[in-house]
């Protein structure tokens, strides 16, 4: 409670209304919500109890610590090692292997990573990969999931704390890094209480996640959960208190084949038993097509890119073999998918039904026939488990930044989250760097596809866009005019908004006010915040002081299930 009542004091110290605009300089987005109680309801926060807890040794006396990066301490030999680090294309876990120990003692949290990094396919030493590596701790101070310390390290051993200056920062968290045959090892230590800029951290309760950067190109996290816009979108739990939390977390991933499966064989025999099929036409055939050419395009990467290609080939061939299954029932007995059934490890089938390689949850893979082009495109649906006849479901779109894998090569997968009572879409677009008039037409056709196979209430489709996706949401919701209910537009930007192309539907925009990308302007601010006296709806901007680009996210498909056409 000590950093929701420091939120509410700066919202108290900062906040101005203008009719009922709410315009709000904020630490993070919820402290507003907290603040504002009428948005309670909707910003429900996740229950402690069900989040998964990391593994941590309190040593009973912490004075013989160093920090020297040699690990050598007897309460670090105590400490369990956790390793499995997920992909955050939702391919399975990275291959680049990844330890990490936790410790704590005196309200100081030690955490050692030992990083190992295979020798470059080019032949180059492992120093031209290590420089560009990177290590992000994030610390959510209420179990929430949604507000975090963000702690960055390079493997130089420099720290950045966004918010922070570099004295404050030393003093909080200090990094060494040791070079090793294999890779590199970090040891820093997180003195807890002097993070105490947005508010004195919990005394309980801590939620932690840790994520690595290889070769400048593949995100991994110690969660393996993860929604796409920030990696500090899922936490582990870390207890504070006496008792402890020793217990290891559950593993997302999970091993599918035999040590010995020839996987690159059993996906060519997938890809072949495709071609008996690429004439015909029916149901499901968009997915079936999606699977497939994901298949093709990790076999052929793996060809020329070995980091990666064992966890990411066995997860294709995986849910291409159940997509085949599942959809073409007669290509049961066909010999490729019997050769992947001997590759198998004993029982794994019965332990992924949705044809994912994930323990189960609300996302689902899902694919359409693109009008435009004849083309089979992916989204993710995510399908609450109360779904009952003749109940209309809100539905919330989202929309990915510039590049960026929304739709992903596996499912979203965001287990521990609050429970939802509505349907939400992450759209793939192509992964587009810019959403143009054929993007927008594939948004409209994913949410057309969606309404003919489930109960959407009409009046209840809202946008929520992230970057690039902020900008489309922008647009859309003035170039389809009454279509959406709401829409909430993450770092993003309006187009002049005096000349005619103001939204009218309830809204909020959100920035980080150090971010380099799309920085925030005032007379864009200053505009928004005329809206609600201009149209009668609800505007709601939140300016973040320390965030840049990664700017939280969780937590506003609430808001915007909650609106309506009608209302």
């Amino acid at each position: 409670m000590g950093l929701l009542n420091a939120g509410k004091k700066v919202l108290n110290a900062v906040s101005l209304y203008t009719g009922k605009t709410l315009f709000i300089f904020a630490v993070c987005f919820f402290w507003a919500a907290a603040a504002a109680g009428e948005y309670k309801a909707v910003f429900p926060p996740a229950d402690p109890k069900t989040l998964p807890e990391v593994p941590v040794v309190r040593p009973g006396k912490a004075a013989d610590m160093q920090l020297d990066g040699l690990l050598d301490e007897a309460a670090w030999k105590k400490a369990v090692v956790y390793s499995d680090f997920g992909l955050d294309t939702g391919e399975g876990l990275t291959d680049f292997p990844t330890r990490v120990h936790f410790l704590y003692s005196n309200r100081t949290l030690w955490i050692a990573l030992e990083c190992d990094i295979p020798k470059p396919i080019d032949g180059g030493e492992i120093e031209s990969v290590l420089e560009k590596e990177n290590i992000e701790i994030f610390l959510d101070n209420t179990g929430s999931k949604r507000m975090y310390y963000h702690i960055g390290m390079d493997t130089k051993g420099v720290v950045d704390i966004p918010g922070f200056t570099g004295q404050n920062t030393a003093k909080a968290c200090q990094s060494v890094v040791k070079r090793t045959k294999k890779g590199y090892r970090v040891e820093m230590s997180i003195a807890l209480d002097v993070l105490s800029d947005f508010g004195a951290p919990n005394k309980d309760i801590i939620g932690v996640n840790v994520a690595r950067q290889s070769i400048g190109k593949r995100w991994s996290s110690l969660c393996g959960i993860i929604g796409q816009g920030s990696r500090a979108d899922q936490f582990w739990t870390l207890l504070l208190d006496s008792k402890g939390g020793e217990k290891l977390p559950q593993t997302v991933y999970r091993p599918i084949f035999k040590n010995d499966a020839d996987l690159s064989k059993l996906a060519s025999g997938l890809l072949s038993v495709l071609e008996e099929y690429k004439k015909k036409t029916f149901e499901g055939r968009p997915l079936v097509d999606v699977r497939m050419k994901q298949l093709e395009n990790i076999l052929n990467r793996s060809k020329k890119d070995r980091w990666g290609s064992s966890v990411s080939l066995g997860a294709a061939v995986y849910r291409a073999f159940r997509v085949l299954k599942e959809l073409l029932p007669e290509t049961g007995k066909n010999a490729a998918l019997l050769e992947v059934e001997k590759a198998l490890l004993p029982g794994k089938e019965n332990d992924f039904p949705s044809a994912s390689v994930s323990p189960k949850s609300g996302w689902r893979e899902c694919a359409f026939t693109f009008s435009e082009d004849g083309s089979s495109q992916p989204y993710a649906l995510y399908v609450p488990g109360n779904v009952t006849a003749g109940k209309k479901l809100p539905l919330v779109v989202y929309l990915h930044g510039s590049n960026l894998v929304s739709y992903s090569d596996g499912l979203i997968m965001e287990m521990h989250q609050p429970p939802i009572e509505f349907l939400m879409v992450r759209v793939n677009a192509r992964k587009c760097k810019r959403y143009g008039p054929s993007e927008k037409k594939e948004i409209n056709e994913v949410i057309k596809d969606i309404s003919a196979k489930w109960p959407v209430d009409e009046d209840r489709i809202s946008l929520f866009g992230f970057s690039a996706g902020a900008f489309a949401s922008a647009e859309l919701v003035v170039e389809q005019q009454g279509k959406y209910s709401a829409a909430a537009v993450v770092a993003g930007r309006f187009k002049d908004l005096r000349a005619g192309n103001a939204p009218s539907l309830p809204l909020i925009a959100i920035w980080g006010l150090a971010d380099p990308a799309v920085p925030f302007k005032k007379e864009e601010g200053g505009e928004l915040s005329k809206l609600t006296k201009n149209n009668g709806y609800e505007t709601i901007i939140y300016v973040l002081p320390v965030t840049d680009h990664s700017v939280p996210m969780a937590g506003f498909e609430f808001w915007l299930a909650s609106k309506s056409r009608k209302k």
